[in-house]
């Protein structure tokens, strides 16, 4: 009774398991299409807000409401892809160069630093991807 318990679990477990890799992969993929999605939600959005601050006339409290808030997720959405885009760009740069961010490092401890770390070009947009998928 003990073992059949015990499988039960590990099918459990390994179907939560599987469930979790399977929507931390998803994430990882699709964060390119997403990135373009947001740029241009973004523009319509920056579209919005800059037509409403050129009429300068809001009446209604829950319009002027509704601004803020969108003014808000406008600051978050360009925090964001600000933050890719400059990520994207460092490790560009690194992977072309074969340099540590640290430049003022001695030229000896470069080279075994970066002998000890192999770095795929791949691994460098993970935990990128990661978090731009999260938002």
């Amino acid at each position: 009774m003990a073992e059949a318990l015990l499988i039960d679990l590990v099918k459990e477990v390994g179907s939560i398991v599987f469930q979790v890799a399977k929507q931390e992969i998803n994430l990882l993929v699709g964060v390119d299409e997403e990135v373009q999605k947001l740029q241009g939600k973004f523009g319509r959005i920056k579209a919005m807000l800059d037509d409403a601050e050129e009429r300068h006339f809001i009446k209604l409290r829950t319009e002027k409401l509704w601004l803020e808030k969108l003014q808000k997720q406008y600051y978050e959405m360009d925090d964001v892809l600000d933050t890719w885009n400059t990520e994207r760009i460092r490790a560009k740069i690194e992977k072309e160069e074969g340099k540590p961010a640290d430049t003022n490092a001695p030229a000896v401890v470069k080279k075994k630093v970066c002998s000890f770390f192999p770095s795929p070009s791949c691994c460098f947009d993970l935990p990128l991807r990661h978090d731009a998928g999260r938002c």
